[in-house]
């Protein structure tokens, strides 16, 4: 499903936030995202909004904005279209796909940064209650679907091209909405 999101993104020639089934923005969401997006520089691919850090930070570029050495979880990003047609054209994806594009980045073929602090969490801890199959679990012998129909994704969606998209220039999508397209 992020594959999908990436091509939308390419379609779409701008940037887009890819959002998760299971991701929250904090309560200081807006206000750090714009500060964040101010000091994005030129070049960037890929900005994380939850993540888990698992190595030091490259450099900081401001108070709310650093470069990733190597994180986890692809919880909440925003891509730039220049992000995604590097992801797309390095396919296919041989391990899960955050663990896949922290490689990129720590190899310095796609330039991350990451939000300080984190603006958006997991709802819950890794991969409960969650109708999205990842890519290092046994296959399901039933249907595997990555809908997600619930309403309140749909109104966060709503509420995150509202407060920031407008100003930003971006698009909200979630990956189970793009998946189900």
């Amino acid at each position: 499903s992020h594959i999908r999101a990436w091509r939308h993104c390419v379609q779409l020639g701008r940037p887009i936030l890819v959002l998760e089934d299971d991701a929250m923005p904090t309560r200081d969401f807006t206000p750090v995202l714009q500060r964040a997006l101010q000091s994005v520089p030129a070049g960037t691919h890929l900005l994380y909004l939850g993540y888990s850090k698992a190595a030091d930070w490259r450099s900081e570029i401001s108070p709310e904005l650093v470069e990733a050495e190597y994180v986890w979880t692809t919880v909440a990003y925003i891509i730039w279209p220049a992000g995604a047609q590097l992801l797309l054209s390095r396919l296919p994806i041989n391990q899960p796909v955050d663990n896949w594009m922290a490689c990129m980045s720590a190899d310095r073929h796609l330039k991350a940064l990451c939000v300080r602090p984190k603006i958006i969490r997991q709802r819950e801890a890794w991969n409960v209650n969650s109708d999205i199959r990842h890519s290092d679990e046994k296959p399901d012998t039933g249907d595997v679907s990555c809908t997600n129909n619930s309403s309140d994704q749909t109104e966060m969606e709503k509420l995150l091209i509202q407060e920031v998209g407008s100003d930003a220039g971006l698009t909200a999508t979630s990956v189970g909405h793009v998946a189900s397209q």
